[in-house]
């Protein structure tokens, strides 16, 4: 079992070694990516651009959420009672302990507390100051960097898995 990992989001490999985590974790079939957020607040957009960035490379995968259908926590619980939770991979932004980080972690934990067995991809897109949640910090180029990551890497993902079932048949 994975514990929490942190990549660097600055880092030249790290779509590369999110793609490896999700080699390890996925090995043998593709999630089903729930890209968590919603339009009206920039520092909870990551989830909405990774939709629709996945959405526009036209690959076989499942995808709930984008600008088009925001997925909220009401809409994450009720997907998780209805699918297969170790089939899922949770996509979002918020609060994490490393800033300027992308997290893997073993569970979601939505804005409400609520924690899913589910895996999730965090970007570090809100802030402390003082000991306030500060959610005006980051830039749109920073909100749309974590996303090209994350999709690049769940693209990556899906062409590694690919290519490994190509070779084994």
């Amino acid at each position: 079992m994975l514990n929490n990992l942190y990549f660097e989001s600055t880092s030249k490999l790290v779509s590369y070694d999110l793609s490896s985590v999700l080699l390890t974790k996925f090995p043998k079939s593709i999630p089903i990516i729930i890209c968590l957020g919603c339009n009206n607040v920039l520092s909870d957009m990551v989830g909405v651009f990774v939709g629709d960035f996945l959405r526009a490379k036209h690959l076989p995968i499942v995808i709930f959420g984008g600008s088009k259908h925001n997925v909220d926590k009401n809409t994450a619980k009720m997907l998780y009672n209805k699918i297969d939770k170790n089939r899922m991979l949770f996509i979002d932004s918020g609060l994490i302990s490393q800033k300027n980080s992308i997290m893997f972690s073993n569970q979601t934990i939505l804005n409400d507390g609520t924690k899913l067995d589910s895996p999730s991809i965090c970007s570090s897109t809100v802030q402390m100051e003082n000991g306030k949640i500060n959610l005006a910090k980051v830039s749109y180029k920073k909100v749309l960097e974590y996303a090209n990551i994350v999709a690049n890497s769940i693209c990556d993902y899906y062409s590694y898995l690919s290519l490994l079932k190509n070779i084994s048949q």
